[in-house]
């Protein structure tokens, strides 16, 4: 497939506001005003100022952000307890990644933060939460997790580390081997997947867990997805201001028949949305968990002047069966309820009782 400088990415993080001069925001201006999926509006582009910079932005391109120089990208070494942050409606979770502190402390799957340092989070902005939870180097953190609903707590003391953002994780749920998909990274993620499913007996029934996958590369999301579809299979069409773009294909190469289970969540998006919804409109996956995010759309990355980064919104991506999951998200095939999307434990208690679910057949392709 061609590469382009060319991502579909949403990452729930926070970083402080990125200051810039005038002649970048003029810079900004004229980039949606050539290559933005939608015509901005000019009253809006009339407003966006260095003060204003990142509410601005969300008005004109709900997807648009600006990264700064120093704001490490997904994939590049990071310095903390191992896990990335979410926030819902419940409150603040830690996702942790295989190998990093809170992993080897005994938590493999998400979990809810309730206190810091014997402060609660609760009223804490996401940013000030991020900020602490980096630490210092050779400070130990006092983390309080919250479980049973959090009717009751467990404490852990944490020692701040440099640890790797794997796109692709092997875990292992009561037994069952479970890969987890954390974002897609340019000729990365296919390559994991493939060493990791050679050794596979390809009739074994795979579980993918894609409930945190935010996004990333969008060729790459492609080329995992092809890997599980016969040659010449329609993967995504994407749609500029002016029409068509591109319509891409499955290549030929190894194919993997395994039945495949996705996980999903109100998490998943982008990227991983384009993955798990080509292999559904073909048949090839069941999905099961609850609606993913809806950004079905991809997303350019300008470098500006001053050396910073603008990701705005530059194709729509219609998937093969002409579906569209902008806005409305993926629907699953097997609904689960909120408390059983964030417990492992509980989706594969689920899925081993076979309540609601159907195992799709090996290489079952809608033609």
């Amino acid at each position: 497939m061609r590469r382009w400088l060319l991502a579909v990415v949403c990452t729930l993080y926070w970083a402080s506001p990125v200051a810039v001069p005038p002649q970048v925001v003029d810079e900004i201006r004229t980039v949606l005003r050539q290559r933005a999926l939608v015509k901005p509006d000019e009253v809006l582009m009339d407003k966006l100022s260095a003060g204003n910079l990142e509410q601005g932005l969300k008005h004109i391109d709900p997807w648009a952000r600006l990264q700064s120089v120093d704001e490490a990208p997904v994939g590049v070494l990071k310095f903390g307890i191992g896990a990335e942050l979410y926030r819902d409606a419940e409150g603040l979770w830690l996702m942790p990644y295989s190998g990093g502190p809170l992993f080897r402390a005994g938590f493999e799957d998400r979990v809810k933060l309730h206190a810091i340092n014997g402060n609660r989070v609760a009223g804490m902005s996401s940013a000030e939460v991020t900020a602490v939870l980096t630490g210092v180097d050779g400070v130990s953190l006092e983390i309080d997790l919250c479980t049973d609903g959090c009717q009751s707590t467990e404490h852990v003391s944490l020692l701040p580390e440099y640890y790797s953002q794997n796109s692709v994780e092997e875990v292992y749920v009561s037994g069952q081997r479970q890969l987890r998909l954390r974002h897609f990274a340019s000729r990365e993620t296919r390559a994991f997947l493939q060493t990791l499913l050679l050794a596979e007996d390809t009739s074994r029934a795979l579980i993918l867990d894609l409930r945190d996958c935010q996004g990333g590369d969008l060729f790459e999301a492609m080329d995992s997805a092809a890997m599980f579809l016969h040659p010449g299979k329609s993967l995504t069409s994407t749609y500029s201001r002016k029409g068509l773009e591109q319509r891409y294909f499955s290549p030929p190469g190894r194919k993997f028949s395994n039945p495949l289970t996705l996980l999903i969540s109100g998490n998943t998006a982008s990227a991983g949305e384009i993955f798990a919804g080509i292999l559904q409109a073909h048949g090839r996956a069941q999905l099961v968990g609850v609606n993913s995010r809806g950004k079905c759309v991809s997303q350019a990355i300008r470098t500006l002047s001053n050396g910073s980064l603008l990701h705005y919104t530059n194709l729509e991506i219609v998937l093969p069966d002409e579906s569209h999951c902008q806005g409305s998200g993926l629907q699953p095939d097997l609904v689960l309820s909120n408390d059983e999307v964030k417990s492992s434990q509980l989706i594969l208690r689920r899925l081993l009782k076979g309540v609601g679910a159907k195992l799709p057949s090996p290489m079952l392709d809608k033609r």
